[in-house]
């Protein structure tokens, strides 16, 4: 051990520093509980009020001005086994100097403008936090923007593009080769320097039987997902908590299961170590895309939730016997959404469809255009069984509007076969945003699927069913007028029951995406407080000069709300109160029986 860090660590022994006092030692600490061994190794080069702290995994912090260029700092890695400090080899420390040399991410990271943003909470003051929270820097233009049109654009940016460093979050994913495979702006191939070294860094942890989990600086944050053989890494400076970023991971590593399967992924890797996963995966980087961006726009992945499509009892009961009656024998699921909503659905019995799944289907037939084709496409569904494959079959449902002589004697007609006297030829058809999806097994059965979806669709005008949805379309979302509140803005409601919920209409002023973005930051900061506080907390709430923000979680339900930032908060909590009674009273929110076969 160098003279000069004994030194150090004594001096601030007589200042009373505790076991956990590393993160105020001016050099970079490596604290791993796991490893029995601990070795230790000092260079010149050190980074102020830094620390790498690990228990079988390592999480790297960085505080005031440092940068991810600073991560040369890696030299000097030092282990920390509790309050025990060990003299060992210091081969490491030559092997690694080798490695990081040269090593510089300085592109990557731009710096954030502040905001003046007043902040209080429950949890103190947070004011560099929230600065974060809301700043401005992010691609507004990306919320009304395809997922062609954004590769587009985005697609030919690299290291030297001066508007590539301006992305609030950049996702690579890359092989444990090293290969690029998918990178959310820009091309793979001139970031194939970028992938060497995030594979470089996380090798030198794989040494060790170590996995490295976060790089946290004083305004980004680096996670990685490794799931051999890829590596996912999420480069973020939305002030999202890990375990947030790595949920998102999560999702883009099953994006690719849903096109591949593990089974295949394994296959190809261990044939081929350097294989080009890009020429399987391509035409599917649309499917990434858009996942990436919901990520910053929908609720859906921060709920872990389904969103439900809001009608009565009576009509979506009707609408899941006509599915299960008129259903294939060698389906498997079936599903009815509008656009992002899920109507019904129908599934064997003792058989659950996981909300990841779910989102998974949505992402992919709201990325491509199904309207006037019917697609029949091979999928994984990753929590229902990711060794194998699926085939789906996915198509718009048209809506007749019969002349008046059809339309008599459609209703004089009690018969719902088949062979019932309709044509599609002698009505005017009109398109829809209800969309049938059909997942079989069988990858022989699309013509069977499609004559089904005839008769489904045959049967749903018959009854009117598509007509009726036509109608409440408008009532089916939620109004902040049916709460009778004045002081409230927005407001969502998750059962935990049915890993579903519902969200109010973005009314002023979460009409305009910028806003409605930074209401859902709001909501993510707490509910990373509410989940990762210590003591088991069932109410946080967070006052900016925006909104007044809350969140109430209980047994059965969560519940999310906006409120004008001059009431306080006991009003609010009260309203809470209000809104809480009336959900209970509701019984058209939710897919409560699910029909069975």
């Amino acid at each position: 051990m160098s003279n000069l860090l004994k030194e150090n660590l004594k001096k601030q022994e007589k200042d009373g520093l505790s076991s956990n006092a590393g993160l105020n030692l001016s050099n970079l600490v490596f604290y791993n509980s796991g490893n029995a061994t601990s070795t230790l190794s000092t260079t010149s080069t050190t980074i102020a009020n830094a620390v790498v702290n690990s228990t079988s995994t390592s999480n790297i912090s960085y505080s005031n001005s440092d940068t991810i260029s600073d991560i040369r700092g890696i030299n000097e890695r030092l282990i920390r086994n509790k309050s025990n400090l060990s003299n060992s080899s210091s081969s490491k420390y030559t092997q690694s100097n080798k490695i990081f040399d040269n090593f510089s991410l300085d592109n990557l990271i731009s710096p954030v403008e502040n905001s003046d943003i007043e902040y209080t909470s429950d949890f103190g003051n947070e004011d560099n936090l929230m600065k974060i929270y809301n700043s401005s820097i992010y691609d507004y233009d990306e919320d009304n923007m395809s997922p062609y049109n954004l590769r587009k654009k985005y697609g030919n940016e690299d290291l030297t593009s001066s508007n590539w460093v301006k992305h609030r979050k950049h996702f690579f994913i890359l092989s444990s080769a090293g290969k690029p495979i998918y990178s959310r702006y820009g091309d793979e191939s001139k970031l194939s320097s970028l992938m060497g070294v995030i594979q470089a860094i996380i090798s030198f942890y794989d040494v060790d039987n170590d996995e490295i989990c976060c790089i946290n600086t004083s305004t980004h944050k680096i996670v990685f997902l490794l799931k051999t053989p890829l590596y996912l890494v999420c480069v973020s400076q939305t002030n999202e908590t890990e375990e947030q970023l790595k949920l998102q991971l999560i999702y883009l590593y099953n994006q690719i299961l849903f096109s591949l399967t593990s089974v295949q992924l394994t296959k190809i890797f261990h044939d081929r170590v350097n294989f080009d996963l890009r020429n399987l995966l391509s035409g599917t980087e649309i499917y990434m895309d858009e996942l990436s961006r919901k990520f910053s726009i929908d609720a859906s992945f921060l709920l872990k939730a389904i969103r439900s499509f809001r009608i009565k009892n009576e009509l979506r009961n009707s609408i899941g016997e006509l599915l299960n009656t008129y259903r294939p024998k060698n389906i498997l699921y079936g599903i009815l959404t509008y656009n992002d909503k899920l109507i019904n659905i129908i599934k064997p019995k003792k058989q659950n469809v996981h909300p990841l799944d779910i989102h998974l289907i949505i992402n992919m037939i709201s990325s491509t255009s199904f309207r006037s084709v019917e697609s029949w496409s091979p999928i994984c569904l990753p929590k229902y069984n990711s060794r194998g494959f699926l085939y789906a079959y996915v198509c718009y449902l048209n809506n007749y509007k019969l002349s008046d002589t059809e339309d008599s004697n459609s209703n004089t007609n009690t018969n719902l076969s088949s062979e019932s006297p309709i044509s599609p030829d002698s009505s005017k058809i009109m398109k829809t945003d209800v969309c049938l999806t059909l997942l079989s097994p069988d990858k022989n059965a699309f013509f069977e699927l499609s004559n089904c979806k005839k008769k489904i669709e045959m049967i749903f005008n018959k009854n009117d069913i598509l007509k009726n949805l036509s109608k409440i379309i408008n009532k089916a979302e939620l109004d902040i007028a049916d709460f009778g509140i004045p002081h409230l803005r927005h407001v969502i409601y998750k059962s935990t029951k049915y890993l579903q919920f519902i969200e109010t209409k973005r009314l002023p002023p979460y009409d305009e995406p910028s806003s409605y973005r930074r209401l859902l930051r709001s909501y993510k900061f707490l509910e990373s407080k509410i989940h990762g506080y210590k003591k088991n907390l069932k109410f946080c709430y967070m006052l900016g000069k925006n909104e007044l923000s809350l969140l109430w979680v209980r047994d059965d339900f969560e519940l999310y709300a906006s409120f004008s930032p001059f009431i306080s908060k006991t009003i609010a909590y009260n309203d809470l109160l209000l809104i809480e009674k009336w959900f209970k009273k509701q019984d058209n929110l939710f897919i409560t029986t699910s029909q069975v076969f």
